[in-house]
């Protein structure tokens, strides 16, 4: 009979004890060496997150590799997966998103503001505000050819495609019918992108 080195109870093979643990001579049962291992992992948390770290950093490229990978042959299976869980903690998501709002509103707030600043944040805010408002597409013909110290905006020349033309001028004809609009900003379009 053969009894933990820890509490001293009789050790059983899958009761309180394993198979492989009888062949290296550990003599400890599971509960023990659960407390132990929480305990050993609270005492040397800086070690465990350092050599976690140390790892990430030699591994980070091959576990993109393989995270990419895996998605892209499971698409399905994971979309299935995370529409099931969804579905099963969608109460429990709303309830932890609500509280995570009202205890970090203010540095959500100070994090959006600093995003609509940047100039993907006033695309999107362009973009949203274009769908919404007057149903148009949003096809940028060619990125923004101007530097970054001339301010720009997102012109249509039809209700597809866009532009980027100096703000300066755009807002020359703002407040024209949409068709009066664009033939008035015709001519600098052309001027700058040449027939499109």
């Amino acid at each position: 009979m053969k009894i933990c080195r820890v509490c001293g109870r009789e050790l059983v093979i899958g009761t309180n004890w394993t198979e492989a643990k009888k062949e290296v001579y550990d003599y400890i049962c599971k509960s023990c060496k659960s407390n132990y291992d929480k305990d050993y992992g609270l005492e040397n948390k800086d070690k465990k997150n350092n050599r976690e770290k140390l790892r990430y950093k030699k591994e980070k490229e091959k576990k993109i590799k393989y995270q990419k990978g895996y998605y892209s042959t499971h698409k399905e299976k994971r979309k299935e997966y995370t529409r099931k869980y969804n579905k099963e903690h969608s109460e429990w998501k709303r309830e932890y998103n609500k509280n995570y709002l009202a205890k970090h509103k203010d540095e959500i707030v100070i994090r959006i503001n600093k995003w609509r600043k940047t100039d993907s944040g006033r695309e999107s805010r362009i973009k949203s505000n274009t769908r919404r408002k007057r149903e148009l597409g949003w096809n940028k013909i060619m990125d923004n050819p101007f530097p970054e110290e001339i301010e720009i905006e997102w012109h249509h020349i039809d209700n597809k495609n866009v532009v980027a033309i100096p703000k300066y001028i755009h807002q020359k004809y703002i407040g024209y019918q949409r068709k009066k609009h664009r033939e008035l900003l015709e001519s600098y379009v052309k001027k700058i992108y040449g027939d499109i």
